[in-house]
């Protein structure tokens, strides 16, 4: 019994750390322009997007799920098109600025028809330049008041 129970606690990690990297691996794999278009899931782990490209949900049930810490979507690049995606469950550290979104130090970004719930801080842009943001939804923990975070943080920008 013992080892029917390794086993299957074995696949179910293993099946879980495949599942978690997909889209990251997905990002670092793709030429700069690529077009990600994701099918209806949850896509884990916190994710960097350091080169121009387009990440686009292709259908309702996109789900980018963050691990509970830190911030759940870094953007770094310019030219970056991110849309059409729920993105959840970030950190809750406000000294660190957990959030849903970051944008920081780039132009030309659009994010747009996004939900982002369950994140301490929505969408933080951060010295960001001609970029678009419309059309979110962003809804924070649900807790006091004074413990939520920024449904947007725009900060010289």
């Amino acid at each position: 019994m013992k080892k029917i129970l390794f086993i299957l606690t074995f696949l179910i990690t293993f099946f879980n750390v495949l599942n978690a990297n997909i889209l990251q691996e997905a990002i670092n794999n793709a030429k700069d322009g690529a077009i990600l278009k994701l099918s209806a899931g949850v896509y884990e782990g916190n994710i960097v997007i350091n080169k121009p490209i387009s990440i686009i949900g292709k259908e309702d049930g996109v789900i980018i799920k963050g691990d509970g810490n830190g911030t759940v979507v870094k953007i770094l690049s310019s030219y970056v098109t991110f849309k059409n995606l729920t993105v959840k469950n970030s950190g809750n550290r406000h000294d660190l600025l957990d959030t849903g979104i970051l944008i920081k130090e780039v132009k030309h970004v659009e994010v747009s028809n996004n939900k982002v719930i369950d994140c301490l801080f929505g969408i933080d842009m951060q010295i960001v330049t001609n970029s678009i943001v419309k059309n979110n939804y962003i809804q924070s923990f649900d807790t006091d008041l004074g413990l939520r975070g920024d449904g947007l943080r725009v900060w010289y920008s």
